[in-house]
């Protein structure tokens, strides 16, 4: 076999595979445009880097219960907040000014975070519903030990 001939059997057996340069030109993926219906509006939804998900994830690591809880409390709110960007990918809204989106409709609320999961799932989503119920399960037993001790 010649060396052209090798080079060309190693690209027919690599042209089904993910190179390098592409999986890098993943990086450069800003944002989608989503349609939300039911609200009557498109929004920007910024696709989520590995790092940006671990961060967020990473509040429901605590091992104070009380931040864990109050993490679970205010995920789909300040999931959104972390999503939702302009035509540069900036995101909208700060940490702080996220916080306010808790005071939103639930209904729309629970429309932009089904828009903002459907650019970016979370894998562990189940897994933070299990902590959720974790940690109210843990808080009210701290609460009525505490109780018990009075």
């Amino acid at each position: 076999m010649t060396n052209d001939e090798i080079k060309d059997a190693v690209k027919e057996a690599t042209a089904d595979f993910f190179s390098k340069d592409a999986i890098l030109k993943r990086c450069a993926v800003t944002f989608k445009e989503v349609e939300v219906p039911e609200l009557e509006a498109k929004i920007r939804v910024k696709v989520l880097s590995a790092k940006d998900v671990s961060t967020f994830q990473a509040q429901f690591m605590d091992e104070d219960p009380k931040r864990k809880k109050e993490a679970a409390i205010h995920f789909k709110h300040r999931y959104v907040g972390r999503c939702l960007c302009d035509d540069s990918g900036n995101l909208l809204f700060t940490e702080k000014e996220a916080e306010q989106l808790g005071d939103m409709p639930a209904r729309d609320i629970e429309f932009l975070f089904a828009a903002c999961s459907k650019v970016n799932p979370m894998g562990g989503e189940p897994e933070v519903e299990k902590e959720v119920k974790n940690s109210e399960t843990t808080s009210e037993e701290g609460s009525s030990t505490d109780s018990q001790d009075t």
